[in-house]
């Protein structure tokens, strides 16, 4: 058994305070790690710190980028334990992912989303969908939903365990990290 994480997080951002404004949901913004140390996460994002409108796959990192920005960044990290065939299914598609450069962010499916129309494009992601896309392909767990409807809060609903809730950029620290983890 091997376990996957996903990391939800708020930050300041205007994009992420207009998607919390439109949804009242705590979180706007999901990854995936595939290790205890949180190195990377994957996500679909923006690719420069300062500028919003280029989306693409990204490795995000605790402290760093987006994250680095603020000195507080609200998190949850949810636990889920995987056999060692979804492990490596997983890890595969985002190994493949990370290697085409040919996805992109999926801006107008987050639109969608937000209305609740169901639209899923192959080389298109915004987070939550990435997230809940690989996952469903590896038969982790179903939402019950198409991967363009789901939003970072609603994997507060997946058979998953909470190990840690609070500031993000505190597990820059690697004492706090390992004390998450034992």
């Amino acid at each position: 058994m091997k376990n996957i994480y996903i990391v939800l997080t708020k930050t300041n951002t205007i994009v992420a305070r207009a998607i919390r404004l439109v949804t009242g949901d705590k979180y706007s913004h999901a990854s995936l790690a595939l290790n205890d140390q949180l190195y990377p996460m994957y996500s679909f994002a923006r690719k420069y710190v300062n500028f919003p409108f280029i989306g693409t796959m990204v490795k995000e990192e605790v402290g760093a980028g987006v994250y680095g920005k603020f000195s507080k960044v609200p998190c949850c990290i949810l636990k889920i334990p995987v056999s060692d065939n979804q492990y490596d299914g997983v890890k595969k598609m985002v190994d493949t992912m990370w290697q085409s450069h040919q996805y992109r962010y999926n801006y107008f499916g987050l639109v969608l989303n937000y209305l609740g129309i169901s639209k899923h494009h192959d080389k298109r992601f915004f987070c939550s969908e990435f997230v809940y896309y690989v996952l469903s392909q590896n038969n982790i767990f179903d939402l019950k939903k198409s991967p363009s409807l789901v939003k970072p809060q609603d994997f507060l609903d997946a058979n998953a365990k909470i190990i840690y809730e609070g500031n993000l950029n505190d597990l820059k620290n690697p004492q706090l990290l390992q004390n998450i983890f034992d």
